[in-house]
């Protein structure tokens, strides 16, 4: 299972380029999902590790809209906020259905159909 953690080393030792982190290892080991293209790199060096949504970064903002539609609705009532807040996240959730929602992916890559799994059973 991937991480959903990056890592970033600094120029001038690194390159500073962001890589996903497959595997913490251990406290000082971790293995990166694609090779690390920079200087190689030891000692004292400066690095970043973050956690990055999957949403694209035109999308992300989202992410702070709803909680923020909430917190006016419930905890501090306050419809003209909560208004202003759920335009805000329909409008860019309606752009993001515009742009992904119609997106599918066949995942069968066989020329043959696939076979119907003999464990599931249909009740009628």
């Amino acid at each position: 299972m991937s991480e959903s953690r990056w890592l970033q080393i600094a120029q001038p030792s690194g390159d500073d380029q962001w890589y996903q982190i497959a595997k913490v290892n251990s406290a000082t080991s971790i293995t990166l999902m694609s090779p690390y293209q920079g200087n190689t790199a030891s000692g004292a060096t400066s690095y970043t590790i973050g956690q990055m949504p999957l949403l694209m970064e035109d999308f992300q903002d989202m992410l702070v809209w709803k909680p923020l539609m909430i917190y006016y609705s419930t905890i501090s009532k306050d419809t003209e906020k909560f208004r202003q807040f759920a335009s805000l996240y329909n409008e860019k959730l309606k752009l993001l259905d515009e742009y992904a929602g119609q997106k599918t992916i066949n995942v069968n890559l066989s020329r043959r159909p696939s076979q119907p799994n003999p464990n599931i059973f249909w009740q009628v």
